[in-house]
């Protein structure tokens, strides 16, 4: 997608420059939208909530938090 909707863009991070990307993907259930936040490595809120990455999947779409790579 080349535009970001802007509910998706409320995932973006307040904390970081965080780079935000959406592609479709599939599922069990058919197609689902997955989301994903890149944070910078110094990110202060990845840091504290989810140091090692995090994935939170719903039968609409993938939401995968992780750092950028060096």
């Amino acid at each position: 997608m080349s535009q970001i909707p802007g509910q998706l863009q409320a995932l973006a991070c307040e904390d970081c420059p965080a780079e935000l990307s959406v592609s479709r993907g599939t599922g069990l259930l058919g197609l689902v939208l997955v989301v994903a936040v890149e944070h910078e490595p110094s990110c202060p809120w990845l840091a504290r909530c989810a140091p090692g990455g995090a994935v939170r999947s719903t039968a609409r779409g993938v939401v995968i938090h992780s750092a950028r790579s060096a």
